[in-house]
Formats: structure tokens, C-alpha cells, sequence
């Protein structure tokens, strides 16, 4: 990607044909078009915008509108800063995209989600938001998710102080931006861009290094003038200031600071605030002082109307004021702005802050002679400065276990595949029932001995590929619904012409919205519920069915239900305690199977679930089958 790409068509043309369009499903695309722009370079045009999707009458294009306006409204929540208000509506969102069978319009949804839950600091939420766009990539992928993708993780990286980790990610996701083709980038590509060099600046700003932190603030600065990506460019110039601000280069922080008073379409009034805070700050380092306080007022003025009555921005004010009543010999002046400034930020937990004002009442209270209270103060200070020691120990324990448990999270992930994998090879040792491979082959002997030769093929046939199908699968984890449900058929059909004689029937149904040839579930994990319910209920009835139908249960998992008109689970354990042939029969399969099933649902964060309902007569309460619910969790498909 070259510069030539960031000069993106205006908006002006899309908003003419918006105003001259009357057909619904147009006006939506350009109205979807024009937003995916102003989001990013006009919020307050964007606002204006996003209702009138709501003005659409259609009823064919009802759902996609509420989902886009939805969307749309969390995003520019977001650029304003409101991240709660963001939070709530991408809900709202994801719950209407349920709907949607567009993976990659999922993962969009879920990777922007994930980017307002770590602005609140819901990092398990976005580890878990993060996977979920993974998954949805792995059947449908795209290099420009991916890189989001990767960008998200690297800001989880560095939340949890895994700077190598983090830069890394920040690197490789921009590398895949960058070499994006001219037809493919967008504003929100160009915006991606600018966060991953804000997050770098970030960064380096945390470890200490100001010359690389200036460097990776002003990246994202160029390339949100050249895009016309503004909406956070106030914070990108503030940041820039107060870099060098740290180097001392009072002329280029003044020239970012006030750059930061004359951005349009960024309503952060924080960082106007700050900024006219920080270039008092640079005039009272000049002897300034006049202008020093207008400019502390003004900075004081927006705090108070934000609400930050007690923050630490206005104790550093009060304390620059104390700084310049000093310098300007005002002690009354100074003792006051300090002692202010220490009332506020005793209500915080800034011990450092609050240890630097205690440090410097004491020089002041010693400078004039009262030395008891200086001593206090400085006993203060000394005391203040330990808890900040072991605050920064603390701090650096936490790091480490943070780090130590978000591998060990993803290790214990691997492993409980690992074993579910090793489950899964018992489960197939205890697979077929020997009762069942002996029947069946005894039946086609009887084909052949009988010279019915047409028959004896067909099930030799069946019967030569449900083998063959049982060693294949034994050597995968995952295997598409599609080829479990043939699997299934094949195992029913025997289990009806052969070892029943058509003394049972059986059907499977899937719902519609299943795609069975895209989803990915356990290999072979239904057939053993199957064996049992033909053992247990079906094996002594003359007109046994049993039905299977799969249905869409969540993002996760799909709902399996094996239903059969046996004669229930009381009278088989009768049974099994009155008749030796039955007491042999135990149902290994399905026990390995639900630890099976236990494993893989907790390595994907769900609860697992084996459901097993007794059906009775609604009238006389006897006894007319058993139902078992079980939820199979969706797994990736090796492609």
C-alpha cells in the first residue's frame, strides 16, 4: 500500500445519490457505504446519517438495517468516547447478526466488539470475542480481518505487559494492512493503521523510550491528515506534546498542544482540556506567568463541566500554580495551591502523586522556618514513598502472573483437545458393539449361503464402508456434520436390514439453516448414543424407532436429540438385573463420550451438556421411550 491509497473518494458524490435514490435496497448500500466513511472522518455528520437508515421502509431489508444501524451506533459511540454506550448497542448487534450465515460479517462484528471491551477493560471478554472471529476466519478467510485481528490480540499483549508480544503483533498486523491492493483498502483499514502506531507509541511511552514513542504518535498523526481520519487526532497530538514535553523541546510540544485546540470533528473535550493544562504548564516553565493562568483556568473550566472535580489533572494543576506562586515569591499563594492540591489527592489512589505533594510541603514548610511541619509532611512523604515501592512490586508480581496466566489459559486449551483426542481413541476401541458386527455379518453369511446374491452385495457393500469409514475417522478429531450423518445412516440402515430384520425403523432430520458440509463437530460422537438406545430400549421391541434430529443451537454448538419409543430406562436396568445376556452390556461408549464431550466444551468456554429425559404416557404415566439431548460443540474443519 502506497500513500496514493489514503486519498480515498469524498463523500459528497454518495450523499447527491442518497438524495436523488428512492429504490430501499439502493439507498441502503449507499447509505451503508457513506457511513463506513464518516465514521471515521465525520462523526457528527455520521450521527446524522445513521438515522436515516431507520427511515427505510422495507420489509425484505428489515433485519440487515437494524443490525447495520445498531453497528454503525457503537462505532460512533465509540469515536466519541462513550465506550459503555458502544458496549450496549455492538450487543444488540451480535444479537441480530445470529441471523446472518456471513462469517466474515460476524468476525467484523465480534473484532470491533472486542476493541470497545478492552476500553472497558473486559480482557477475558475480548480474548474470548477474539477467538470467536478466529473461528469464523477459519472457514471463511480474509487477510484484512486477520490483521485486525492480530492487532486486537497485540493490545491484550500489552494490557498484560507482554511488550515483545505485543509489538509484534502490531508490526505484523500492519505489515498485512500495508499490502493490502488498491481495490481493497477502506477508511476502517486506514483507522486499523492508526490505532496499531498509537498502540506502538503507547508503548514505547510506558517503557520509557520518548524518541520512539514521538515517532510511532506522529505515524498515526500523518496518516490521519493524509486519510482525513481525525476523530481521535486530538489524543495523537497530545500525546505527541507530552513526549516532548519529557525531552524538553518546549517549542515542538507547543506546536502539538495547540494543534490540539484547532482540530474539527473531535468532540474530546479531555484532551482540549489537557492540552490547555499542558501549554500553561510550557509558559510557567518560560516565566510566563500571566498567560500560564489563563490558560490553567481555561484547562480548570473544562475538568469542572466534565465532571472531574477531584481529578489528578486538576491537582497537577493546582500544583504548577503552587510552582509559579513560588517562583514568583507568593508563599501564602503557594501553601494554599499545595495544600489544595493535597486535600484532592488524598481522595485518590495516586500514592505516587500524593507522595511528590507531601515531598514538596515539606521543602516548603522547611524553607520557612516551620519545621514541625515539615518534619510531618516529610514523615509523610517517606512513608508515601514505601507504599509506592511496594504499589511497583506489586504491580510487577501482577504482570507476571497476568502473563503466566494468559499461557497458561491457551496451554490448557491445547490440552484439553490433546486428551479429548486420546478419549476419542478409547471411545472408538468400545465403538461397535460386538453383538452388532457379529449379527451383521452373520446376516450377509446367510445372504450368501441362501444364493441371494443381490442382497448378500448391497449389504456386504454398506456393511465394507461403515468399516471403512469407522478406521478413517478414527485418525481425525473433526469431521464435517455432513460426513457424520452418513456415517450415521450407514450405521442405522445395517442396524434395520440386518441385525433387525426391519423389526425397527429409523429417520434423521436436519434443520435447514445447518450448513452440514461447513460445520465441523467431533468425529463419531452421536453413534454411541445411538447403540444405546438400541440396546437399552429398541433391542426387545417388535416396531422400535428411533428418530435424530440436528438443530442450531448457538455460535458453539448444535443440539442433537436422539428420540426412541423404547421401553425406557427403569424396565432396561429391570432387565439388565433379571437376564444374564443383558447384565454384559455396559454402555462404555457413551461414558467415554460425555468426557469427551465435557473436555471440548470447556476447552471453547461453554458448559457441556448431556440431557436425558425419561417419555411417559401423559395419562397413565407408563414408560414410552427416552429422549437424550445432547450439545456438540462446533469445531474447526481442516480445509
Amino acid at each position: 500500500m502506497d500513500h496514493s491509497l489514503l486519498h480515498l473518494p469524498s463523500s459528497d458524490k454518495i450523499i447527491s445519490s442518497i438524495t436523488q435514490c428512492r429504490n430501499p435496497e439502493e439507498k441502503y448500500g449507499l447509505l451503508d457505504k457513506l457511513l463506513s466513511q464518516l465514521v471515521y472522518t465525520d462523526v457528527n455528520q455520521a450521527v446524522k446519517y445513521v438515522e436515516k437508515l431507520k427511515k427505510i421502509n422495507s420489509f425484505e431489508l428489515e433485519s440487515k438495517i437494524s443490525l447495520s444501524y445498531y453497528w454503525y451506533k457503537a462505532l460512533i459511540d465509540n469515536q466519541k468516547y462513550q465506550y459503555k454506550k458502544a458496549y450496549d448497542n455492538f450487543l444488540k448487534a451480535v444479537k441480530l447478526s445470529e441471523e446472518s450465515t456471513n462469517l466474515q460479517v460476524k468476525a467484523a462484528l465480534f473484532i470491533d466488539l472486542a476493541g470497545t471491551s478492552i476500553n472497558l477493560h473486559k480482557m477475558d471478554e475480548a480474548e474470548l470475542l477474539i477467538e470467536k472471529a478466529k473461528k469464523c476466519l477459519k472457514k471463511n478467510p480474509s487477510a484484512f480481518l486477520n490483521a485486525r485481528i492480530i492487532s486486537r490480540e497485540a493490545f491484550v499483549q500489552l494490557h498484560y505487559a507482554n511488550y515483545p508480544k505485543a509489538i509484534e503483533g502490531f508490526l505484523k498486523a500492519e505489515k498485512i494492512i500495508r499490502n493490502l491492493s488498491n481495490n481493497e483498502i477502506t477508511h476502517k483499514d486506514l483507522f486499523f493503521l492508526q490505532i496499531i502506531q498509537a498502540g506502538l507509541g503507547n508503548l514505547y511511552e510506558i517503557i520509557g523510550d520518548a524518541d520512539k514513542s514521538i515517532s510511532a504518535y506522529q505515524n498515526a498523526i500523518e496518516l490521519a491528515e493524509l486519510s482525513d481520519i481525525k476523530t481521535r487526532l486530538s489524543w495523537l497530538c497530545l500525546f505527541v506534546g507530552k513526549g516532548y514535553l519529557v525531552l524538553s523541546n518546549l517549542e515542538s510540544a507547543t506546536l502539538f498542544f495547540q494543534k490540539v485546540l484547532h482540530i474539527e470533528n473531535d468532540d474530546n473535550a479531555f484532551s482540549r482540556a489537557s492540552a490547555y493544562a499542558n501549554l500553561g504548564y510550557v509558559h510557567l516553565l518560560q516565566n510566563d506567568f500571566q498567560e500560564a493562568q489563563l490558560l490553567f483556568n481555561k484547562a480548570e473550566e473544562l475538568f469542572v463541566n466534565m465532571g472531574e472535580k477531584d481529578s489528578e489533572n486538576l491537582v497537577s494543576i493546582e500544583i504548577w500554580r503552587a510552582q509559579m506562586a513560588m517562583k514568583g515569591n507568593d508563599l501564602k499563594k503557594a501553601e494554599f495551591y499545595l495544600l489544595h492540591a493535597y486535600r484532592m489527592a488524598s481522595k485518590s489512589a495516586n500514592v505516587k502523586r500524593l507522595s511528590f505533594i507531601c515531598e514538596e510541603l515539606a521543602t516548603y514548610y522547611a524553607d520557612n522556618a516551620q519545621f514541625k511541619l515539615a518534619y510531618t509532611y516529610e514523615k509523610l512523604h517517606a512513608d508515601l514513598s514505601a507504599k509506592y515501592v511496594e504499589e511497583l512490586n506489586q504491580h510487577k508480581i501482577w504482570e507476571l502472573e497476568a502473563k503466566y496466566d494468559f499461557e497458561r489459559r491457551k496451554q490448557e486449551a491445547e490440552l484439553l483437545i490433546l486428551q479429548a483426542n486420546r478419549l476419542q481413541l478409547k471411545a472408538l476401541r468400545a465403538q461397535m458393539n460386538p453383538h452388532f458386527l457379529y449379527n451383521a455379518l452373520n446376516s450377509i453369511q446367510n445372504y450368501i449361503t441362501s444364493n441371494d446374491m443381490t442382497h448378500a452385495a448391497k449389504y456386504l457393500a454398506k456393511f465394507a464402508k461403515l468399516m471403512r469409514q469407522s478406521l478413517e475417522y478414527s485418525d481425525v478429531e473433526v469431521i464435517s456434520l455432513e460426513k457424520e450423518i452418513e456415517f450415521l445412516e450407514n450405521y442405522l440402515f445395517i442396524n434395520e436390514k440386518l441385525r433387525f430384520a426391519d423389526r425397527m425403523s429409523y429417520r434423521i432430520k436436519v434443520e435447514d439453516d445447518l450448513e452440514e458440509d461447513l460445520i465441523g463437530v467431533p468425529a463419531m460422537i452421536v453413534q454411541p448414543y445411538l447403540e444405546n438406545a438400541i440396546e437399552h430400549g429398541l433391542r426387545s421391541k417388535k416396531d422400535g424407532l428411533l428418530s435424530v434430529h440436528f438443530l442450531s443451537f448457538n455460535e458453539q454448538c448444535i443440539l442433537c436429540i436422539i428420540e426412541d419409543n423404547g421401553i425406557g430406562r427403569d424396565k432396561a436396568m429391570a432387565l439388565q438385573r433379571e437376564n444374564f445376556k443383558y447384565q454384559h452390556h455396559k454402555s462404555k461408549g457413551t461414558l467415554i463420550t460425555e468426557q469427551r464431550l465435557r473436555l471440548l466444551h470447556k476447552s471453547l468456554g461453554a458448559q457441556p451438556a448431556v440431557k436425558i429425559i425419561d417419555l411417559k404416557a401423559p395419562l397413565t404415566g407408563e414408560a414410552t421411550g427416552t429422549r437424550v439431548e445432547v450439545l456438540i460443540p462446533i469445531m474447526e474443519l481442516d480445509r
